[in-house]
């Protein structure tokens, strides 16, 4: 029996989740594999994975802004790892996904399935991470933005995503943050449109097919926007980055590029 084993995973969320395709590609050839990852990930794996094992491993941040001072062990890692199996390179601390990668190889497919419960929502994934507060848009932003959409009657609902850790709660929406992922999968598949900054759970919404306005600042402005709209989008998943690269627009700008999104998206 020929054994694949794919991890284990501890890096960025939003790599992992376009790596999957690739493993997809990949575990083709194999009768059975074996994937290690996160305990809250499996979700990503259901169609993949004949086995999935979870770890413990910590890295600061989670993102390939780790340093070898934080990185486990190489000894830590092959800890986990099966032996007598083909290992497949996960998209760990500084290897993400290239574009070649993604678009000549993956097999990719809709994640998610939508729910006549979750129709016609907008989802917010209002990210809130401590180690980069800077590109976190202030709960206030949030607050304007939920009351906007809802005495707008674009939606009767609201729902926000993501982890209670790392992800805020609008008023006068629902809860949903800390669900298991696979709900969340649904939930955006189901949703009118997903909102938020440039994030790993954005980069889901692509691939559950759900329609998203992001922002993201700084120099990697262009090559992200590029990453959403082409390179990370396989799916083609209608996706709008605004022009601005700041990672704190103003509402009016959100609200804006909202109200033309809606009209590309009904059209």
């Amino acid at each position: 029996m020929r054994t694949l084993f794919a991890g284990p995973y501890f890096g960025e969320f939003g790599h992992e989740v376009l790596g999957t395709g690739l493993l997809r590609a990949h575990a083709r050839h194999f009768d059975k594999v074996i994937v290690c990852s996160r305990p809250t990930c499996s979700a990503l794996y259901f169609d993949i994975a004949t086995e999935f094992r979870t770890h413990d491993i910590k890295c600061i941040a989670m993102s390939d802004r780790a340093t070898r001072a934080t990185m486990p062990s190489e000894e830590t890692i092959l800890s986990y790892v099966e032996p007598g199996c083909t290992r497949f390179p996960m998209p760990n601390c500084g290897s993400a996904p290239t574009e070649a990668q993604i678009i000549r190889l993956g097999h990719y497919h809709r994640l998610g399935t939508p729910r006549d419960d979750w129709r016609n929502v907008v989802v917010f994934h209002a990210r809130n991470r401590e180690h980069e507060p800077g590109r976190n848009w202030p709960q206030e932003q949030w607050h304007r933005l939920a009351s906007w959409l809802l005495g707008a009657g674009i939606t009767q609902r609201i729902v926000c995503v993501g982890t209670r850790e790392a992800a805020l709660l609008a008023e006068g929406a629902l809860d949903m943050r800390g669900a298991p992922l696979g709900k969340q999968m649904d939930i955006a598949a189901s949703a009118l449109f997903a909102v938020g900054p440039s994030s790993g759970w954005m980069h889901l919404a692509s691939l559950c097919g759900c329609p998203h306005l992001t922002w993201v600042g700084g120099k990697e402005h262009v090559y992200v926007k590029r990453r959403y709209i082409d390179r990370w989008n396989p799916l083609r998943t209608r996706v709008e980055v605004l022009d601005e690269p700041t990672w704190q627009p103003s509402l009016e700008t959100v609200c804006d590029s909202l109200t033309r999104f809606m009209k590309k998206v009904a059209a």
